[in-house]
């Protein structure tokens, strides 16, 4: 996934075991990663370690968490869907 030219992310908060945990999702035509962690952000980001290394376009829903992971490293070209 970290080679593909798109890559489209996205998180989601969910409860597992009565606690609040984050679903991290990221795709291309072909693979979808699924990755729970108890943050969501930049920590988390880089424990599911798809995104520090990826550098084609990520396509994401525009939720600030991620905008702030790409505007502090610039490591990818980012295109924002549902604004």
């Amino acid at each position: 996934m970290k080679h593909k030219d798109i890559l489209a992310i996205y998180e989601a908060g969910m409860n597992i075991n009565a606690k609040r945990e984050w679903l991290h999702v990221a795709s291309t035509e072909s693979l979808t990663c699924y990755a729970t962690h108890s943050k969501r952000g930049y920590e988390a980001t880089e424990a599911v370690g798809i995104l520090p290394e990826f550098q084609g376009t990520a396509i994401h829903d525009s939720r600030s968490p991620i905008l702030n992971i790409f505007a502090a490293t610039l490591f990818a070209m980012f295109t924002i869907c549902g604004i």
